[in-house]
């Protein structure tokens, strides 16, 4: 839980900036070109840190950027359904933000593959890919008739 708490603090500053301020230049409900346009930039936006630092995926950095920027798509669509449904509070997408920043921590701990292969397997990584693309459908689905009015 503190991990949350503390990922959450660190993660509004980057939610303010995508779903509070870009999401709202962009259109008042979640469609695919907010989605895309909104992930696109959030996932960019970490290509120098990837790139330089290593940030995510030490060994793979230039495939890194190609599996972040992808997962940061899968990933705003359901932040900007919490925000949309929050009528423009941040503060529930910061939270799960936060909270899959903490687990995302264990994958790594928890491996026993090697570094090469787990950066490109687990959760920032094709798994990953494979499981918000199935989350985002699901949600698609649920929502569709709310977001469709």
């Amino acid at each position: 839980f503190a991990a949350i708490t503390v990922n959450t603090i660190f993660a509004l500053g980057e939610e303010i900036g995508w779903r509070g301020y870009l999401y709202s230049l962009l259109g008042s409900k979640p469609t695919f070109k907010t989605t895309l346009i909104v992930g696109t930039v959030w996932g960019l936006w970490h290509a120098p840190a990837t790139v330089l630092l290593g940030y995510n995926y030490q060994i793979n950095r230039l495939a890194g950027i190609v599996f972040f920027t992808v997962l940061t798509i899968l990933f705003t669509y359901p932040q900007l359904l919490l925000t949309y449904r929050a009528e423009g509070n941040v503060l529930p997408a910061s939270s799960i933000h936060g909270a899959i920043n903490a687990l995302w921590g264990l994958t790594v701990i928890a491996t026993r593959l090697p570094k090469e292969f787990g950066e490109i397997v687990l959760g920032l990584g094709i798994t990953g890919i494979i499981a918000w693309g199935v989350v985002d459908l699901i949600l698609y689905i649920a929502m569709r008739k709310i977001l469709l009015k």
